[in-house]
């Protein structure tokens, strides 16, 4: 299938860009229209297993195709002089060679510093079948419909991927880097946004200051955020996410470890054990299959549809959970604590705070057994109560042993309506 180089610049944006020199003030930073100095086309070589390409400024298409297998470059320049750029463009170096199924595009720029913007933008139609490595600077990358490894390193500029199935390893500074339906990923931007959907195995991408997405992930994955949002969605395996301020969002994972220095986590349908930690930012849960580890330093909590163990201490916030683990212990500095257990399985219940009141709900035909304390308060319970932690009274396996400690408020113990 053939693909006009018109055509593919329009959809992607880049007919008609314009450069304008650093440092202009912004009335005199007019667009400068880039014209076409030198076009090149050829067709490639039979029989590839490789392309690579490096090149010091522009675009850089690649495009899988069943036939008419070809490159292309275009150089343009601005259009202040244009003698002194084609002068400029006769110093430039482009280096085609093919060797043992590899085939290798090198353009140079002149050394020294550049009076004028050359950019050059080269369009491959490759066999959908070969590998392809590309080294970019200062321009956007773009690979589609090949099946081989994929590796892009590109300095500033953004970077799409489509249909790759192979590995692919991908990276960026400042511009965009997204990607959809590809291999095993590692991608990495030094200060932008990644946006990675369909993944078939493990993923790892990092970031900074931009937002990191990632959707429909079939392995594991690590995502890492040096102070942005990260978002991820139906994850086929364990995830680790790490930033600092921004949001961590998960849905739909397999078991989660999640720290975040000091923003809100929110994590729900996670299918496996939790831990999830920060700072100021609110805890929230929903529907974790096995246990929770829930830490925040001074910021509040707040989980339901907790099916394992819990554990879950801060400090000012409010701590408020529901769950049917067969043990719940939490602690609260001195913020409010309200704890449901839904399940009669539910052995030990412990839970301690201070200045605010402590709420505990059980199964109506539960059978605890009870200690509470507090100072400067009163313990209300619709259950009978154990005057000290070593007092005898009558127990079975099944009987849910309960110590609650308030240093300066109410504690309540409610019997919930029905089982």
């Amino acid at each position: 299938m053939k693909h006009s180089w018109l055509a593919i610049l329009v959809i992607l944006g880049l007919a008609g860009c314009v450069t304008v020199k650093p440092g202009k003030p912004a009335r005199q930073a007019k667009a400068r229209q880039m014209r076409v100095l030198e076009t090149r086309q050829e067709a490639l070589p039979s029989g590839l297993r490789t392309v690579t390409i490096k090149n010091a400024a522009g675009r850089v298409l690649v495009l899988g195709v069943n036939d008419d297998f070809s490159w292309q470059q275009k150089i343009r320049g601005n259009d202040e002089d244009e003698a002194a750029m084609r002068a400029l463009v006769a110093k430039c170096k482009l280096e085609t060679n093919s060797v043992e199924g590899e085939f290798r595009l090198v353009f140079t720029l002149p050394p020294g510093k550049r009076q004028f913007s050359l950019e050059s933008d080269f369009l491959l139609q490759v066999p959908r079948n070969v590998s392809v490595e590309i080294a970019s600077a200062n321009g956007s990358v773009e690979v589609a419909d090949v099946t081989g490894t994929v590796s892009v390193k590109n300095q500033h500029g953004r970077v799409g991927l489509q249909s790759l199935p192979g590995e692919v390893q991908a990276s960026t500074s400042y511009g965009s880097l997204s990607a959809q339906q590809i291999g095993p990923a590692s991608l990495r931007n030094q200060s932008g946004e990644i946006k990675v959907v369909e993944v078939s195995g493990p993923l790892h991408a990092e970031t900074s200051y931009g937002n990191l997405t990632a959707l429909q992930i079939g392995g594991p994955a690590e995502l890492n955020n040096q102070s942005g949002l990260i978002h991820a969605e139906d994850i086929r395996g364990p995830i680790h996410a790490r930033t600092a301020f921004g949001r961590i969002q998960v849905r739909r994972a397999g078991p989660a470890n999640l720290a975040n220095q000091s923003g809100a986590i929110e994590a729900s349908d996670i299918g496996g054990d939790l831990t999830a930690a920060t700072s100021f930012g609110k805890i929230t849960v929903h529907s974790v299959k096995g246990q929770a580890q829930l830490a925040n330093q001074s910021g509040a909590i707040e989980g339901d549809g907790l099916a394992g163990n819990i554990s879950a201490r801060t400090s000012y916030g409010s701590l408020k959970l529901s769950g049917t683990g067969t043990k719940i212990e939490v602690r609260n500095q001195s913020g409010a604590v309200d704890i449901t257990a839904t399940s009669g399985q539910t052995a030990e219940i412990s839970a301690v705070t201070s200045y605010s009141p402590l709420r505990l709900r059980l199964p109506a035909d539960c059978q605890p057994r009870i200690t509470a304390h507090t100072s400067l308060g009163k313990v209300i319970s619709d259950f009978a109560l154990t005057e000290s932690e070593g007092a005898e009274g009558a127990q079975s396996p099944a009987t849910p042993v309960i110590t609650l400690s308030n240093q300066s408020g109410d504690i309540h113990v409610q019997r919930a309506v029905g089982k």
